[in-house]
């Protein structure tokens, strides 16, 4: 390991919310850096001498992770009661790994594209009990009403917890502010747009509804959760390219909680351990009886049951009467839970288009971000990765929720302000909690196979470090302390002979 950049210990900054970082930045390190190495070195391509250095010691206010601005985009159409409630009775482990690690917002708004207000309450579903079909026999939506709140617009009864600040509530009422936010009801539109949705939320985050939520120093952090596909016809590319025009690329992030098993957008179901399966939908199996197949044209059918159809390949003079579950008879909706309660129906259909949209903004995030790996969205422990997509059909979303945290809100990132002038020379500590008062030094890029942290750097200069060790992330009482060189300021008219060419 080289020479340490760490100068003498210093005092502590003022706390700050966890973890508090001290930032030592001081230049008598460069000077005794360069003392006991040569008597002058290349240095940003500069030779200078020790004598030169100007010896001073400066304290910085605590870097912080970068902050994240979070919008849940989540499905209120009728079949969602149960995925809200998995939401919000696992949205506390979501905020365990991000409380306390800096500065971030919250919001929620729906897939409901098509209603001029939002709506609220339950929509119930009722189901024959005859096996092996349990169809649907009726939809009441009597409890379903029109808010005051524009479509679009963030969800919650309390104007004033739409959006979650974490500055402003403890993460006890984060929760309870989530928990109540997210219930949006199920009282939606069936034709579900989680994209067109999204754009409609952040165009009046400009100056409507959401004005003031998008904030420029802020990572984005969007998060779809439906049960359904995507059901807009807008091309994938519109919607990948009006992200652009609201961030830079390299500060989007993008989850989706949607039908998806087995690595790929499918029908799916959770199976007898609460995992995701794509065994589902047995019910398409067993074809409803074809009943009488009397002629009927455009008359009523005489048997109980049975509804005039147009039979396969025939016209409307070849009308014929089936059994009425003919008319629920397709490749997509037999398999569905919304029609069907069998055992095995499918909870969710594939969500295609948003696989496909994650992946498509993933492509432009690792395009603009150093650092940051293309996994197809399916990213493995401590790989920085730009989008992750996981399974609306598990029983728990908690470990989903967990990495969505961990992975795109970007906790284990620390901004350096100002900037490190020699990337480098950085270096990191963690003290308390685990790792007691004398702390634990991590490891950097270049001095082990491998590093507890990296520098990122743009236009030269350090400009964040991020732990890449994950079981290293600061949590409690822990803090982390970076030391770093921020600026150089060399002596003026240095008498010559002073620092003489090493190669004479």
């Amino acid at each position: 390991m080289g020479p340490s950049l760490r100068p003498a210990p210093a005092a502590p900054v003022a706390a700050v919310s966890r973890p508090v970082t001290r930032v030592a930045v001081g230049l008598t390190v460069v000077a005794a850096v360069i003392a006991t190495t040569a008597a002058c070195q290349d240095y940003l391509f500069q030779r200078v001498c020790a004598e030169q250095i100007i010896e001073e010691e400066q304290m910085f206010a605590a870097a912080q992770p970068k902050p994240a601005d979070i919008l849940f985009i989540v499905d209120n159409s009728g079949s969602m009661r149960e995925e809200q409630q998995n939401l919000a009775d696992n949205f506390g482990l979501f905020i365990n790994e991000i409380a306390g690690a800096g500065d971030y917002r919250i919001a929620v708004v729906t897939t409901d594209q098509t209603n001029a207000q939002e709506r609220t309450g339950l929509a119930e579903f009722a189901f024959d009990d005859e096996a092996p079909y349990f169809t649907r026999i009726g939809f009441n939506a009597a409890a379903c009403n029109d808010l005051t709140i524009d479509r679009g617009c963030f969800r919650g009864d309390d104007p004033t917890t739409r959006v979650i600040d974490s500055n402003a509530l403890t993460a006890p009422q984060q929760i309870a502010a989530f928990q109540s936010n997210v219930q949006v009801g199920t009282c939606g539109t069936g034709t579900e747009q989680g994209l067109l949705a999204m754009q409609d939320a952040l165009r009046k985050a400009d100056n409507g509804c959401n004005a003031g939520f998008l904030r420029d120093d802020a990572n984005l952090v969007l998060i779809f959760v439906s049960d359904e596909d995507d059901t807009d016809d807008t091309a994938i590319a519109t919607y990948v390219d009006f992200l652009g025009t609201v961030k830079s690329y390299q500060d989007i992030r993008v989850a989706a909680i949607v039908g998806y098993a087995d690595g790929a957008a499918a029908n799916c179901r959770a199976d007898d351990a609460g995992a995701a399966t794509t065994t589902c939908g047995s019910v398409c199996d067993l074809p409803p009886p074809l009943g009488s197949q009397q002629p009927c044209n455009n008359q009523a059918c005489m048997t109980a049951g049975e509804i005039c159809f147009d039979p396969p390949g025939g016209g409307n003079n070849d009308r014929e009467c089936r059994d009425a579950l003919w008319g629920l008879w397709d490749e997509e909706t037999c398999l569905s839970c919304t029609e069907f309660a069998a055992p095995d129906c499918c909870l969710a259909d594939a969500g295609t288009r948003y696989e496909t949209f994650v992946e498509a903004v993933e492509a432009r995030v690792v395009a603009a971000t150093p650092g940051v790996t293309a996994t197809q969205c399916r990213p493995s422990d401590g790989v920085r990765s730009a989008c992750l997509i996981d399974s609306v059909c598990q029983s728990s979303f908690g470990e989903t929720l967990v990495r969505i945290a961990r992975d795109l809100v970007l906790v284990s990132e620390y901004v350096l302000s100002p900037p490190a002038e020699y990337p480098p020379g950085v270096r990191a500590r963690l003290v308390g909690g685990r790792f007691g008062a004398e702390g634990q030094d991590l490891v950097p890029a270049g001095d082990g196979a491998t590093p507890d942290f990296v520098v990122d750097e743009a236009d030269g200069k350090g400009v964040s470090l991020r732990i890449v060790n994950p079981s290293l992330v600061p949590t409690g009482d822990e803090q982390i302390e970076i030391f770093y060189v921020s600026d150089i300021e060399q002596g003026e008219n240095q008498p010559p002979g002073v620092c003489p060419d090493p190669s004479s």
